[in-house]
C-alpha cells in the first residue's frame, strides 16, 4: 500500500490517502470517505490475463469462512480500535 500526505480539497486537510491495489473492482477506481477516518482509493491492478473462473463451491467456502464467529468477533473488536479495549 503506498501513501501520500498532506491531501487539500474542500476546505479539509487529511493526513494522508491509503492507496489499495485490488483484483475485485476491475476496471473501476473506488474512493471511499467517512468522518474520522482516512481516505482510501481502492485501484484496479493490471492482469495479463483475465482471471479464470472460480467455481461456486470455492465462493462458498470462502464465505462460510468469512462468516465464521471467531473472525467476526475479531473484526468488530478491530473497527472499534484501541479505544474500545479496556
Amino acid at each position: 500500500m503506498a501513501k501520500a500526505t498532506a491531501v487539500r480539497g474542500a476546505g479539509v486537510t487529511f493526513t494522508g490517502v491509503t492507496f489499495i491495489p485490488a483484483v475485485f473492482g476491475r476496471p473501476r477506481l473506488v474512493a471511499a470517505r467517512a468522518p474520522g477516518w482516512q481516505p482510501v482509493v481502492q485501484y484496479p491492478v493490471a492482469e495479463p490475463s483475465p482471471a479464470e473462473p472460480v467455481s461456486l463451491e470455492t465462493v462458498t467456502l470462502r464465505l462460510e469462512a468469512l462468516a465464521h464467529p471467531v473472525l467476526l468477533c475479531l473484526l468488530r473488536a478491530l473497527a472499534r480500535g484501541p479505544a474500545h479495549h479496556r
